[in-house]
C-alpha cells in the first residue's frame, strides 16, 4: 500500500532539512549510512546498505556493555574522526531482527510498535523501551577505533559505495565525490574489516549470527 502523498512530501522535506542543516553547520563533518557503538572511550562503526545488519549489531552490542552512538546516521568529524551521538525516538527494525532478539532472550518482553501507517517499515523499538531494557545511548562523541563494512554476495567493495552516504540523491556529483574521498581517507587512517551481511532468514542462521556477534564484540 502506497504512502499518502502528504506523508511522502513531509518525509522528503524532513530529509532535505536534515541534509541542509548538517551541510551548513557541519562543514568539517560528513555523514555515513551506518551504526556506531562505543566502549572504553572509542567507537566502532558498521557501514552498509539497508538491511545489512547495522541496527542489529548496535542493539546486540548494547546488551553487552556498549553504548549506542547511532543506529542509522553517523556524523563523523573529518579532523579528529570522532562520531557524534545521535539518538532517535524510534529505531526501525525488520521482522527477522525482532525474531533474532526474541530467540536470543533479548528484549523478549518488549512490544515492538507498528509503523505501517507511517513508512515502509514493519516494526520499530521505542527509545524509552531500549532504556528500560538496560541499554544505553551515548551522549558523547568518540574517536573511531574500528570500521566494519558489510559486504553483500561477495560484491566488490566499490560497488554501491554511494549508498554509504544517506543523502547521496540530494548531492551534486562534486559533493558526492568529495565525501567519497573523505571516507577513503578515514579508511586509510583507521583501516577496516569486511564482514558479510547478516542473514537472519531462519532460526539456524540466527543462532549462527548470535555466535558471530559475540566473537566480533569480544
Amino acid at each position: 500500500m502506497a504512502k499518502p502523498a502528504s506523508t511522502r512530501k513531509i518525509g522528503r522535506q524532513i530529509v532535505r532539512f536534515t541534509f541542509k542543516a548538517v551541510s551548513m553547520f557541519g562543514k568539517d563533518c560528513f555523514m555515513l549510512h551506518g551504526s556506531a557503538i562505543a566502549k572504553g572511550g572509542k567507537a566502532n562503526i558498521f557501514l552498509g546498505r539497508s538491511n545489512a545488519g547495522k541496527t542489529t549489531v548496535s542493539l546486540f552490542a548494547a546488551h553487552h556493555g556498549y553504548e549506542i552512538l547511532a543506529d542509522e546516521l553517523c556524523v563523523v568529524d573529518k579532523k579528529n574522526l570522532k562520531v557524534a551521538p545521535i539518538q532517535r525516538g524510534r529505531i526501525n527494525i525488520n521482522p527477522y531482527t525482532v525474531k533474532f532478539f526474541r530467540e536470543s532472550g533479548l528484549m523478549k518482553d518488549r512490544k515492538y510498535a507498528s509503523l505501517n501507517a507511517v513508512m515502509n517499515k514493519t516494526e520499530a523499538i521505542r527509545a524509552c523501551d531500549i532504556l528500560a531494557s538496560g541499554m544505553k545511548f551515548s551522549d558523547k562523541a568518540y574517536p573511531i577505533d574500528k570500521i566494519y563494512l558489510f559486504q553483500t554476495d561477495n560484491a566488490p567493495i566499490g560497488d554501491g559505495i554511494h549508498e554509504l552516504f544517506p543523502f547521496y540523491r540530494l548531492q551534486s556529483p562534486g559533493e558526492r565525490e568529495k565525501d567519497i574521498r573523505s571516507l577513503f581517507r578515514v579508511l586509510e587512517r583507521r583501516g577496516f574489516k569486511v564482514i558479510p551481511t547478516l542473514d537472519l532468514g531462519n532460526s539456524e542462521k540466527r543462532k549462527q549470527t548470535h555466535q558471530r556477534l559475540r566473537r566480533l564484540l569480544k
